[in-house]
């Protein structure tokens, strides 16, 4: 594992340090960058909120996103379970028609 590194990440105009290790930084500021373009994008709309209330919308709207996305994961996990034994049923189906197979032509 590499050695963590201190950065510092603009958040709607608030600089944020934190350790990290040296492959999270891109991820850390994409996640930067996103919050703070809802953050404008939502105080654009709601221009006479306080910041805070923005924030808190933000915040809101992110855990639903993930909550939408972790639903997500659950259902192709489930699906891909699902996969890997019809993949499987399938190879024995094969295995007893090529045993048929031989079986016939012996």
């Amino acid at each position: 594992m590499d050695t963590p590194e201190t950065v510092t990440v603009s958040v709607a105009g608030h600089e944020i340090r934190m350790e990290i290790q040296p492959e999270e930084r891109a991820h850390v500021e994409s996640a930067a960058r996103s919050v703070t373009e809802r953050m404008n994008k939502l105080q654009q709309r709601a221009a006479s909120q306080p910041q805070a209330k923005v924030a808190s919308m933000v915040a809101f709207q992110f855990a639903c996103d993930l909550n939408i996305a972790n639903e997500l994961l659950d259902e192709a996990e489930k699906l891909h379970e699902e996969l890997r034994r019809q993949r499987e049923a399938i190879r024995r189906l094969e295995d007893l028609v090529k045993q048929a197979d031989e079986v016939l032509t012996a």
